[in-house]
């Protein structure tokens, strides 16, 4: 670093914001609004991070269907009035700001309010134009989609290249702070690739507590208060 290369880089493309867009114009919901669409995007079973409100779904020939229901975000509003220069406009308000005049005439109270709104999730919506508004939704993030075997191989480098060996055998999967090693069954055992690599990854995380890591308290049982910390 000292030398001006960093020795991590970042994985993915990202462009701010959460991955939950707006489906017409691709805007990205900031702030709180990522997880309470995560929230109401899982409730719902949905694959699509894309929402839009009911007028602007109808505008396109779309409409939610019968029984739905939608997320309520918050959307910024910005008020703005004047106050006589040199009067107290002191707000209480966390969200309230006073930019002051410095010349003795009016200054401007800007205050920043949230009204909640209800977007539906592209799940819930039905209309003629709906696959092609999601296929270029789609192709407008630029997310290139890897194969079941290149994310397998991948999961293989990742937790092949942790510290904490691996033994295989036996018909349990653990992580063993005292000897600081990861006892797995043998890979024909389980059912999937990828459920295999998932249980890998499970005790992996185990693995982070000890004590030449983070060292968690590994003591307790399963059910223990420390466990569960």
């Amino acid at each position: 670093m000292e030398a001006g290369t960093t020795p991590w880089r970042r994985d993915w493309n990202s462009t701010g914001g959460g991955h939950h867009v707006n489906l017409l114009s691709g805007h990205r919901y900031r702030g709180a609004n990522p997880i309470l669409l995560c929230l109401g995007m899982h409730l719902r079973g949905s694959a699509l991070p894309y929402w839009c409100g009911y007028a602007e779904a109808r505008a396109q020939g779309i409409f939610p269907r019968a029984g739905s229901q939608g997320v309520r975000i918050l959307r910024p509003q910005v008020n703005r009035t004047e106050a006589p220069g040199g009067a107290d406009t002191s707000d209480t308000s966390a969200t309230t700001t006073t930019p002051c005049s410095t010349d003795g005439s009016a200054a401007e109270r800007v205050r920043v309010s949230f009204r909640p709104v209800v977007v539906f999730n592209a799940a819930d919506l039905e209309g003629e134009s709906l696959g092609e508004l999601i296929s270029q939704r789609q192709a407008a993030s630029g997310l290139a989609h890897r194969s079941a075997p290149e994310r397998l191989a991948a999961a293989e480098a990742v937790l092949g290249g942790w510290p904490v060996p691996a033994s295989y055998g036996g018909e349990r999967a653990c992580y063993l702070p005292q000897l600081d090693r990861i006892q797995l069954p043998e890979r024909q055992a389980f059912h999937s690739a990828a459920g295999f690599y998932a249980t890998w990854a499970h005790e992996v995380v185990h693995s982070t507590g000890h004590a030449s890591r983070l060292k968690r308290d590994l003591t307790g049982h399963l059910g223990s208060r420390a466990y569960a910390r």
